[in-house]
């Protein structure tokens, strides 16, 4: 059996948890030009079913909304930019992609928590 060294797999997992708990894992398989032969993602069926694990994730409690609309703006991102940046660097333009949407991601939950990690600390509670 020979493994041809032109196609390439891209893994990503997502861990939410100090636990490192695997919540979702998804990989595409393409060749050195950038065509996906083969794409595949999954959410972990016990972030749902086991109550723990899903108090335990950021999409807890309120923040299911915030957690569903953040997922379906990067999905569209990373699509969209993977495409266009594929088709211009190839291959090395999935990781661009890729890179360009977790970048933003970082900028988007930064944005939702910043009264949490920048707000004004008032001197009675301190």
């Amino acid at each position: 059996m020979t493994i041809s060294k032109n196609i390439f797999m891209v893994l990503d997992t997502e861990t939410c948890d100090l636990q490192g708990s695997v919540y979702d894992v998804g990989y595409t398989i393409c060749d050195k030009h950038g065509t996906v032969l083969k794409s595949y993602n999954a959410l972990a069926r016990e972030v749902f079913t086991d109550a723990s694990r899903m108090m335990g994730a950021f999409y807890a409690k309120k923040m299911f909304t915030h957690f569903i609309i953040l997922e379906i703006f990067l999905f569209v991102t990373l699509y969209f930019s993977s495409v266009y940046l594929v088709d211009v660097f190839g291959l090395e333009g999935a990781v661009m992609g890729h890179f360009f949407t977790h970048l933003l991601h970082f900028g988007i939950v930064i944005l939702i928590f910043s009264s949490s990690l920048f707000g004004i600390i008032s001197e009675d509670s301190v």
